[in-house]
């Protein structure tokens, strides 16, 4: 079984961290921490998966590690030789805190580095977790802000972010974001544009809806959006969606059968008994209702 308390890291993660709260912080921004222990809980994360937690905080950190070492039944200090995990962060206090905790813990710091260029995998990334995006603006001078505009992104530095992150990535690799909604609705022509980019270059395994008190910052539903990258266009399939705020249930008990129905849909391409909290969209209709641009 599961062991945290025998490396015993708790009290010492809390005296550093905000764990008694039910928010973590991600610079301007905070996500619930339920939302953060199912972005991990949903992921099919296996033994020897690498994967890559990129610009979280201290403290989401390890809700993501304590979530892992759960699904691979392994012990803290064993975590190294069930998986292989990296971490990017480029808040040198947060670089700090994160180092020293592993290396209280016996866990490998070789791979804990300021930016993505830093990592040394010789191996695809399996899966790739980053909070970092959601409904940034870009700031900057009027030549620099030019620049970006010519990127099709406009003033939201989310999108270009997450397509930056995609474009670096080897084929393959499972991504997660937490987005806005108007990013997948939205008429504006960037958000029209990040959805090309998304069909064209990824697979889109799941589009979740989340409650709309993910974010302490907003009052909007955000989505999070599980993709993997791709070498080629992947057309006409079938992608999961969950949709809780349609359902009068809980969260914390929604999760569970949003996880159940997402795992059914992974091994048998589709689901039984589909309700709000989990159906499948074929790729023509979801490209019917998302406003696609026309690069003519």
């Amino acid at each position: 079984n599961c062991s945290i308390s025998k490396s015993n890291p708790f009290e010492l993660i809390k005296l550093i961290s905000s764990f008694e709260n039910n928010f973590r912080v991600h610079g301007d921004n905070a996500v619930s921490k339920d939302i953060i222990s199912f972005i991990s809980e949903i992921q099919n994360i296996e033994k020897n998966s690498v994967v890559l937690l990129d610009n979280l905080s201290f403290s989401t950190i390890f809700e993501h590690i304590f979530v892992i070492i759960e699904k691979l039944g392994c012990k803290l200090d064993e975590l190294d030789k069930f998986v292989n995990l990296s971490i990017i962060t480029n808040d040198p206090v947060e670089h700090l805190k994160i180092k020293f905790i592993f290396q209280v813990l016996g866990i490998n710091t070789d791979n804990i580095k300021f930016n993505f260029s830093e990592l040394n995998i010789e191996t695809k990334i399996d899966y790739h977790i980053s909070l970092k995006p959601f409904n940034q603006r870009f700031s900057g001078n009027q030549n620099e802000h030019d620049q970006f505009k010519k990127l099709q992104y406009g003033n939201d530095l989310s999108k270009y972010e997450i397509i930056d992150l995609i474009n670096n990535v080897k084929s393959g690799t499972t991504m997660s974001f937490i987005v806005a909604p108007n990013i997948l609705f939205n008429e504006s022509k960037s958000a029209r544009f990040f959805r090309h980019e998304l069909l064209e270059n990824t697979k889109i395994l799941a589009i979740i809806q989340l409650p709309k008190n993910s974010l302490i910052a907003t009052s909007m539903a955000p989505s999070l959006i599980i993709l993997r990258k791709s070498s080629s266009k992947v057309s006409d399939y079938n992608i999961f969606m969950s949709d809780i705020d349609k359902s009068s249930v809980d969260f914390l008990f929604a999760k569970k059968e949003i996880i159940k129905k997402y795992n059914e849909f992974q091994n048998k391409k589709l689901i039984k008994n589909e309700t709000d909290l989990g159906f499948s969209v074929n790729t023509s209709e979801l490209k019917e209702n998302w406003s696609l641009f026309d690069k003519k």
